[in-house]
C-alpha cells in the first residue's frame, strides 16, 4: 500500500490563477494616517444610522463651527445623536480642534518696548513666566477643560476668596436624579412616548433608573442646569438660611467620574460663627439651626454619606 503524499504535513493549496487575480487588502497602504481633527467625512462614515452615508449641507452664508453643530444636534428629537458613545466621539474631535491653530505658549500682539523677544530669552522659564504674571502671554490649552492652562485661572480667584474672607461656611452638593420624580417621567416619556405616574415610580428600581439616565446624559444635563437656576432663586430670597444672608460666594460644575454633574459651591454667610476651639456651643447653635441628623426627617436619607479611598487621600 502506498503512502499518500505529504501525509504528515499541511498543504496550502495555491491557485494558479493567483497572480492575474490580485485585490487590495489593505486600501490604507503607502497613506498618511489622517488626524480625527482633519477627517471632514469620519463622523458621517462612522455613524451610518444616524446621517445615512450622507455629508452634511447647510445653508448659512457663514457656515456654523463644529461646537454649534454639536450643540444643535444634541437637542434635537431624534435621541440617536445624543447617545454616550456619540457625545465621547464629538467631545473628542471638539478637543482635537480647538488647539490646532496654537502653539504651547502664545504671545499677545503688543508688548512693552523693554522686554526683548530672544530665542535666548525664551528659553528662559523665569522670562517667560514673567511675560504670563503680566497677562503678556497665555497658554494655549485654557480652553481646554481640566487642563493645567484651564484650572490655573480659575483656581486664582477661589485663593483669594479664601485668603480674604476665611473658609466658606458651606459647601455642597452633588446630584440625586434617581429621587427626580420629573426628570424620569420626562425620559419615560421621550423613550416609551408615554406619562409615568408616581406610583409607577415608587416602584422602580435603582437600576432601571441608572439605565434612563447614562443613556440620554443630555437630558439630564440640561435638567440639572435648570435645578441649579432654580436654586439660585430660592437661594437669593428669605427662607433657607434664615437670618444669615449669602455674602460671597464660588461656584464650578464637574462631571468627574460617576458621570453625573457635580455643581460645587461655597458659601460665606454673614454672621456665621467662625470654629476657633473655644466656640463650640456657638457653633453647635448654628449648625443645628439650618441642618439636621434625625432620622424622621426625609432629608438625611438624601444627605447620607459613605465614605470611600477617594475621601481619604
Amino acid at each position: 500500500m502506498k503512502t499518500p503524499l505529504y501525509q504528515s504535513q499541511d498543504v496550502t493549496i495555491v491557485p494558479g490563477d493567483i497572480l492575474t487575480k490580485m485585490g487590495i487588502a489593505s486600501p490604507g497602504e503607502n497613506k498618511v494616517s489622517v488626524s480625527l481633527g482633519f477627517d471632514d467625512l469620519g463622523e458621517e462614515l462612522s455613524y451610518p444610522k444616524i446621517y445615512c452615508g450622507k455629508v452634511r449641507y447647510f445653508t448659512r452664508t457663514k457656515p456654523p463651527t463644529y461646537a454649534e453643530i454639536i450643540k444643535s444636534e444634541l437637542r434635537l428629537w431624534d435621541r440617536r445623536r445624543a447617545t454616550p458613545q456619540k457625545i465621547l466621539y464629538s467631545h473628542q474631535k471638539l478637543l482635537h480642534q480647538k488647539p490646532l491653530s496654537c502653539i504651547s505658549i502664545q504671545l499677545r500682539h503688543k508688548v512693552f518696548d523693554e522686554d526683548q523677544i530672544t530665542a535666548k530669552n525664551l528659553t528662559n522659564p523665569d522670562f517667560v513666566h514673567n511675560f504670563q504674571y503680566k497677562n503678556l502671554a497665555f497658554k494655549f490649552m485654557k480652553n481646554i477643560k481640566s487642563s493645567p492652562g484651564s484650572l490655573g485661572p480659575r483656581k486664582s480667584p477661589v485663593c483669594a476668596q479664601i485668603r480674604q474672607f476665611g473658609f466658606p461656611t458651606i459647601f455642597f452638593l452633588s446630584v440625586a436624579e434617581n429621587r427626580w420624580f420629573d426628570l424620569i417621567k420626562q425620559l419615560i416619556f421621550i423613550r416609551d412616548n408615554r406619562i409615568l405616574t408616581e406610583s409607577e415610580f415608587k416602584t422602580m428600581t435603582t437600576t432601571s433608573k441608572n439605565e434612563l439616565t447614562s443613556k440620554d446624559p443630555v437630558i439630564c444635563a440640561l435638567y440639572f442646569e435648570h435645578k441649579v437656576k432654580e436654586l439660585w432663586k430660592t437661594f437669593s430670597c428669605k427662607g433657607p438660611f434664615g437670618i444669615f444672608k449669602i455674602t460671597h460666594f464660588y461656584q464650578r460644575t464637574e462631571f468627574q467620574q460617576r458621570g453625573s454633574p457635580h455643581f460645587h459651591v461655597m458659601l460665606w454667610l454673614g454672621g456665621a460663627p467662625q470654629f476657633v476651639g473655644t466656640n463650640t456651643e456657638e457653633v453647635e447653635k448654628f449648625i443645628d439651626t439650618l441642618m439636621t441628623c434625625s432620622g424622621k426627617h426625609p432629608l438625611p436619607q438624601v444627605q447620607k454619606h459613605k465614605h470611600t479611598f477617594t475621601c481619604l487621600k
